[in-house]
């Protein structure tokens, strides 16, 4: 059933009516017609389910709406992840979106390759974690954050979560070991540097700041494919 995000300010005697891009969506892509079902989700999490009244270019009318059955939150998973190319942190924002997680942090680096996102290209993001949010039903919206300055993230988040920072060394331990051992408890943060690594300073800075060094295993994994399997790995623990 396709999704849709909506205000609930806007809900005028159980009924709703999708006009813009959804609208036009829902006509020109999907084809709806009369009768057919369609989920609404607003900005405070809850989930509608309701029936299509009225088809028209411009808008779509929903009614008879009905409460549902609410999506679980956000597991409480903070990746703290480098400034990557473009295409690459598009991947991760929608498939952290679609693993519900609760936030992504674009962090500065001293071997990341951008140094900032340009106001379009930020737009870009959000368009695309809006785009994943409906595609998966998610209820709440991913937290996308600004980039900032990791060492500075370091010390100041540094007693508010578990930090996990990944390094490759095969030596270290998993994250399945470090929280037996640690008994660490979320929210997780899950820090992924650069494709050319961490820097040794950067790395010693994350060890005084109290975070624990973890593995991803022996294989040398991209950035983004890194993100997301730490991120896989941490919830697969907690489901």
């Amino acid at each position: 059933m396709s999704t849709f995000l909506i205000d609930p300010a806007l809900i005028r005697e159980n009924s709703f009516t999708l006009t813009g891009g959804d609208a036009h969506h829902l006509n020109r892509v999907l084809r709806v017609q009369q009768g057919e079902s369609v989920c609404l989700v607003d900005t405070r999490g809850n989930r509608y389910e309701g029936t299509i009244a009225t088809v028209k270019r411009h808008e779509v009318v929903v009614e008879q709406l009905k409460l549902i059955a609410p999506l679980p939150p956000p597991y409480p998973v903070h990746l703290f992840c480098s400034l990557l190319k473009n295409e690459k942190m598009e991947w991760i924002v929608q498939k952290g979106c679609e693993l519900n997680i609760e936030a992504i942090h674009f962090i500065q680096t001293k071997r990341s390759i951008l140094q900032n996102i340009s106001s379009p290209k930020w737009e870009r993001l959000c368009r695309i974690a809006e785009s994943a949010q409906k595609q998966c039903g998610r209820a709440i919206p991913l937290n996308l954050v600004p980039p900032s300055p990791a060492g500075k993230l370091m010390a100041s988040l540094s007693k508010k979560m578990s930090h996990f920072i990944f390094v490759e060394k095969t030596e270290l331990e998993s994250v399945r070991n470090l929280i037996k051992r640690y008994a660490v408890n979320p929210p997780y943060s899950l820090w992924i540097g650069p494709e050319g690594g961490w820097e040794n300073s950067e790395v010693e800075l994350a060890e005084k700041s109290g975070f624990l060094k973890a593995t991803l295993g022996p294989l040398v994994l991209r950035a983004e494919t890194a993100a997301i399997h730490a991120a896989s790995t941490l919830l697969a623990l907690a489901f």
